[in-house]
């Protein structure tokens, strides 16, 4: 089994955790987005791009120049907002990103005038990335294999054991069955941490197929060439090309939580206590965020009912 690092969410202060925050800094890298499904009707970033920042949500706007505000400071975890995987956001934006996110610096002016890069360090930072559209992930992935040139830090990361960058985890977010094939599409991607957001929670759900243990067929040298796909094919096949597989976990962790605004629509308890008892059963790790108890979203983990008292993160409990 693969152990991902999951010190990363001991970066999340307490004081966070308490007030159902999963991240401890947000960044917005791309402004506006588009509807997809039902979760996006009562948008809580369109109504503060609309509301109080007076943008027209409907305009995508990578923002380029807030790339280098990645990995300064004290090591954070960051929750990366909008979609980055927008198929209005450039690929030229997102490789931009991630090697931004898989650079490492210098620990001193004076070691970065030396120019000695064995001096260069890890800042020790992590990211969450949240995408409504986990299918454009693996075609991305192929244009930067044939187009970027090979030392740029992702490329570099993903040249040598594991693969993707470990401390880049990449969620999708589903709101009911109808998206349960996002799910899929996350599983098909050659990424390492995977998360699911149920925010908001719009109805009951069976996680059958996405949660469990499954194979991913690598390359020797660790770049994970071929990850889970439902419709898996014989050993045999992999072999031949030289794969050697390795076991890996679908789901590394699931958020639940009800829809909040003033237009909220319902969530049963009962359905989130239902995906709580599907990932206990699974051994993953469920966060739940907030609830609707007597017609108000609590967020204060006191007042949920006792076995919905689970704000958990990986490798941590």
């Amino acid at each position: 089994m693969i152990n991902l690092p999951t010190g990363l969410f001991d970066l999340v202060p307490a004081s966070d955790v308490a007030k159902g925050k999963w991240w401890q800094r947000g960044i917005y890298l791309v402004q506006g987005c588009s509807k997809v499904s039902a979760g996006c009707l009562n948008c809580w970033s369109e109504t503060y791009e609309t509301g109080r920042c007076q943008r027209d949500f409907s305009k995508i706007n990578p923002r380029w120049d807030r790339i280098k505000e990645l990995g300064r400071g004290a090591p954070q975890l960051w929750s990366v907002w909008n979609d980055l995987f927008h198929p209005a956001v450039p690929d030229g934006f997102i490789i931009e990103v991630l090697d931004r996110m898989c650079s490492w610096r210098w620990p001193s002016k004076a070691a970065e005038r030396a120019g000695d890069e064995s001096a260069l360090v890890d800042p020790g930072h992590g990211y969450l990335i949240l995408t409504k559209r986990p299918e454009r992930i693996n075609p991305w992935v192929d244009w930067v294999g044939e187009t970027v040139p090979g030392d740029t830090p992702f490329n570099v990361s993903m040249e040598s054991p594991p693969g993707w960058p470990e401390h880049v985890w990449v969620g999708t977010s589903v709101e009911g069955p109808e998206q349960i094939g996002r799910i899929e599409e996350l599983l098909r991607a050659p990424v390492a941490g995977r998360f699911v957001s149920f925010e908001p929670l719009l109805g009951g759900l069976s996680l059958d197929r996405c949660l469990g243990i499954c194979k991913h067929w690598k390359s020797k040298d660790g770049r994970n060439k071929i990850p889970w796909h439902p419709e898996d094919k014989t050993k045999i096949h992999y072999k031949k090309q030289g794969l050697v597989s390795v076991d890996y976990k679908k789901i590394d962790w699931v958020i639940i939580g009800a829809e909040s605004g003033a237009n909220r629509r319902e969530c049963k308890i009962e359905w989130v206590r239902d995906l709580v008892r599907q990932c206990k059963a699974a051994d993953v790790p469920v966060f739940v965020k907030q609830l609707h108890i007597n017609g108000k979203v609590e967020k204060d983990i006191n007042n949920f009912p006792k076995d919905l008292r689970i704000r958990e993160f990986p490798g941590k409990g």
